[in-house]
């Protein structure tokens, strides 16, 4: 479990108590491709996914992020990682930090949408 920022606006914000929490479970879900494979399919998908903003990767912690802000909107934010879990199997941990449950919900959808068309040969 995890505190998740509730989506804010940057303006509206004057002190740290204006900001609300709530906590979440981090989503984890297991992949039969492995783990450098699909650490690369999900950097293509980031780039591509039009609507995060800002995005990049931790190489300390091994960690993707990625921003979603729409006009001082902070709407969405999260890291995910892909950890190798066994011989071609991979873990996905998704850490969502700011994010309402639909956005989150969104997030996940697309990202088993995009292993789904890695797998059917698509992409």
């Amino acid at each position: 479990m995890t505190f998740c920022v509730i989506p804010f606006n940057k303006e509206k914000i004057k002190t740290k108590n204006d900001i609300c929490t709530r906590i979440v479970n981090q989503i984890s879900f297991i992949c039969d491709i492995d783990a450098n494979i699909l650490s690369n399919l999900l950097q293509y998908a980031v780039r591509q996914k039009g609507d995060l903003n800002i995005f990049g990767y931790n190489s300390s912690s091994g960690d993707f992020w990625a921003k979603k802000i729409i006009k001082n909107n902070f709407v969405l934010h999260f890291t995910l990682n892909v950890i190798q879990n066994g011989c071609g199997k991979s873990n996905i941990r998704l850490v969502p930090l700011i994010g309402s449950d639909l956005e989150i919900k969104r997030l996940v959808f697309y990202i088993k949408n995009v292993i789904k068309l890695y797998k059917s040969g698509s992409i």
